[in-house]
């Protein structure tokens, strides 16, 4: 098996007391032994791949003849951003058209669903139990972190300036802009702790987050894959109601066992008709919602599933493909 050791030692995957790696390396173990004959690649954060494995010492590996790309697997768990799928211009950079692939573009396990989870233990998140909402004059309708300016998301604030939505949230656009009604326009929204990565086991600013009702996940791709980071699990350790972006992340959630909104708002609807149909109630009535019976159920159940019986689905689903493919 060829697989990137240097994957632990990437940013967001090792910090102290965090041990995001090891989903990652129970993930490849479990490849490996389906797959003992295999040369199986890890094509994690493939713009890094051939820092470790140029072509000159590793030949092999690039261009192979159709004879030797049947014996080979590409894997792509880690980089929620990086899809591996065929219409990547690494695919047909190292030549690895038709070579036989596990990504979350086919497979239902979501690693960052593990690693996350890791981190929420590390810093006490799954012990929390406070997230009540402050309904005075800081609470905006939705909360909705964008750190990379990636298109679709400067597409979304650029939405929301042209009606007249930024006053009703509280929302980031990369590092050097953000726009958050009520607080100080340098004010760091991501995070209480400098020191934490970005990518961390909390839920950002505890006062911002106690302020908002509704989360827009906001994930690095726009795409109908339902590739899933540690920003769909945050409402849900955070006992906040959701709007994806993507309403196939969605349905995804649902096949994994959560709960989502649609008895409250039509998730049918695109994410931006949902988001103005939540910012059209009044304060009043968001606040029926939340403390309804009915919405305190989806919420806890959420959290419960997530923090339990979450993590033995998840990896049933990566053993469940395994075997398809071994058939």
């Amino acid at each position: 098996m060829i697989y990137n050791n240097h994957i632990i030692n990437l940013p967001n995957f090792v910090h102290d007391g965090i041990k995001v790696h090891e989903p990652y390396t129970k993930v490849m173990a479990m490849i490996e032994q389906a797959f003992p004959d295999r040369t199986i690649i890890d094509s994690s954060m493939l713009m890094l791949f051939q820092n470790y494995y140029p072509k000159a010492t590793h030949f092999k590996l690039f261009s192979p003849p159709e004879s030797r790309k049947k014996q080979m697997l590409l894997v792509q768990l880690i980089d929620p951003y990086e899809y591996l799928t065929n219409d990547n211009p690494h695919i047909k950079e190292f030549g690895w058209e038709g070579i036989q692939t596990i990504s979350d573009n086919n497979c239902h396990f979501r690693i960052w669903g593990e690693a996350f989870r890791g981190m929420c233990s590390t810093h006490g998140m799954d012990k929390r139990t406070n997230y009540d909402i402050n309904w005075g004059d800081d609470f905006r309708t939705f909360l909705m972190y964008n750190r990379k300016p990636h298109e679709h998301r400067v597409q979304a604030v650029k939405y929301f300036k042209d009606n007249n939505l930024l006053d009703e949230g509280y929302v980031s656009l990369a590092s050097d802009l953000v726009i958050n009604a009520g607080h100080n326009d340098n004010a760091d929204l991501m995070n209480n702790d400098p020191d934490l990565p970005v990518s961390d086991g909390s839920l950002g600013d505890d006062n911002v987050w106690a302020s908002h009702f509704v989360n827009v996940i906001s994930e690095c791709t726009i795409s109908p894959c339902t590739s899933i980071s540690e920003k769909a699990y945050k409402p849900i350790v955070g006992l906040r109601p959701f709007i994806n972006l993507s309403n196939e992340r969605n349905e995804f959630l649902r096949i994994a066992g959560f709960k989502t909104f649609d008895s409250f708002w039509d998730e049918g609807l695109e994410w931006k008709e949902q988001l103005e149909y939540i910012c059209s109630q009044p304060k009043s009535k968001l606040r029926e919602w939340y403390e309804s019976d009915e919405m305190q159920d989806i919420l806890l159940h959420n959290r419960e599933h997530y923090f339990n019986a979450y993590s033995d689905i998840n990896y049933a689903f990566l053993d469940d493909y395994l075997k398809k493919m071994s058939i």
